[in-house]
């Protein structure tokens, strides 16, 4: 799938419409994780534990969707119930697939590939959002 290459400043927009199109499916009484058994990825970790990521988290935690661990580079400073945070620099157990929230994807993927390989999946926010909400 070919992405639009987003700038920093575009944060407030991006984020907006990715919310926008995810509460709508709320209100349809959908999930994100009809993404996720679609494509039988069900071991998945979650990079970027703003708010994207915990919104994420709380969605999926009690589904099929096993959320293995978090990864940010604040991880010391982020407290999650139930969920193991580490860093890029810790070890990473092997998962389905790597969910990316931030809007800096291509950055991070990079350095995900670099860390994991490239057998891992690695997912941006918007495109499983997306994906969901044209169903």
């Amino acid at each position: 799938m070919r992405r639009q290459k987003h700038k920093k400043g575009d944060f407030e927009i991006w984020g907006f419409r990715v919310l926008n199109r995810w509460m709508t499916l709320r209100d349809r009484g959908e999930s994100l994780t009809m993404y996720f058994e679609d494509n039988d990825l069900y071991n998945i970790a979650i990079y970027g534990l703003g708010a994207l990521g915990i919104h994420l988290y709380e969605e999926l935690r009690e589904g099929k969707v096993s959320i293995e661990y978090g990864i940010d580079q604040n991880a010391s400073g982020i407290k999650v119930d139930g969920l193991d945070i580490k860093t890029l620099e810790d070890r990473l157990p092997r998962v389905d697939a790597v969910v990316v929230t931030p809007i800096a994807f291509y950055e991070i993927e990079k350095k995900i590939q670099k860390k994991m390989g490239k057998e891992v999946a690695i997912l941006f926010i918007e495109d499983v959002v997306d994906y969901c909400f044209g169903k």
